[in-house]
């Protein structure tokens, strides 16, 4: 079996003047999305903290009965 990585795209490379970088990260980001569903995106300028604290209630939603989600 193969493991397929997550794609990890950057924000500021789809925002660049260089039109090569911009269509970088728009295959990557097709890439991703069609064959895994998932990628990471990096460069949103969120602070970490915030980030953190996501994590953090996704893990509380996810640990309750299914009944309850």
């Amino acid at each position: 079996m193969t493991v397929a990585l997550v794609p990890r795209v950057d924000l500021s490379h789809f925002q660049s003047d260089d039109p090569a970088e911009r269509a970088a990260f728009v295959e990557t980001l097709g890439r991703g999305l069609t064959e895994i569903g998932f990628v990471v995106v990096g460069g949103h300028g969120l602070e970490s903290a915030l980030t953190s604290r996501a994590y953090e209630l996704f893990a509380e939603f996810f640990a309750l009965p299914e009944a309850e989600k």
